[in-house]
């Protein structure tokens, strides 16, 4: 996939809509991911990892409570691993390995709304280097 496409927001527009933060088109995700499949194949890649990364209004709400915005959450990520396990390749859930953080705001700078500091992102290559 990086020969066609640069970047993380590349791949997201290949099935995200932006008008529904969590809304995602799932024929085009599991032709994206179908796609991946063949090219891997091609290249003799066995190992297909798909690491699940929450979003930060998942770490903004409270650990166990019953939110609308937290059941669309969950669900989107229900059909995202239904799609990539139909696909041969292996979901590793990153809600699963950060919930164990006490307060998951730590894993951001200041708190805040944008990718992870150093802390979070060392949990997540933790977490990825487990699957290996």
């Amino acid at each position: 996939m990086a020969e066609n496409l640069r970047g993380l927001n590349s791949f997201l527009k290949k099935f995200k809509n932006y008008k529904n933060e969590y809304y995602f088109d799932e024929q085009i995700f599991n032709q994206l991911l179908s796609d991946a499949k063949i090219y891997l194949d091609e290249k003799n890649v066995n190992k297909r990892l798909i690491y699940y990364i929450p979003s930060y209004s998942y770490h903004s709400y409270k650990k166990d409570i019953n939110h609308p915005q937290l059941n669309k959450i969950k669900s989107m990520k229900n059909k995202v691993r239904e799609i990539v396990l139909k696909n041969g390749f292996e979901f590793i859930d990153g809600n699963f390995y950060l919930d164990k953080v006490e307060d998951r705001l730590n894993l951001y700078h200041y708190g805040y709304p944008t990718h992870f500091n150093s802390f979070g992102y060392k949990l997540v290559a933790d977490q990825v280097a487990t699957e290996f």
